[in-house]
């Protein structure tokens, strides 16, 4: 399944740096998890999702796995950019939610 990237809140910031941004962001997190991003993002969702119970081991080593690898991958498309607290990259699955980890409750 593929998924789209997006650096949200970062103005006043050119169309082609932010488009530099959020590659060198995807680069960063593909090189992370290489087996795909999909499963962790799942697991991420999964294991933040108040409403569900029952996650299991393996999920939380994969959402734990998904936190590290989109630090890295933060800090990397961040390279250079604008300091706002307030930018992040958005990373949404194809016909999923957005998946945020600076949100506190997931839909």
């Amino acid at each position: 399944m593929s998924y789209s990237v997006t650096l949200v809140d970062c103005p006043d910031t050119p169309s082609a740096a932010i488009r530099a941004a959020e590659g060198r962001f995807r680069c960063a997190l593909e090189s992370s998890l290489v087996e795909g991003v999909e499963p962790f993002l799942k697991a991420f969702k999964r294991a933040n999702n108040p409403r569900l119970i029952g996650v299991t081991d393996a999920e939380l080593r994969l959402a734990e796995a998904w936190l590290r690898a989109y630090e890295l991958a933060d800090a990397a498309g961040f390279l250079g950019l604008c300091a706002d607290d307030e930018a992040y990259f958005e990373v949404r699955l194809l016909d999923d939610i957005v998946v945020n980890p600076h949100w506190t409750d997931q839909a």
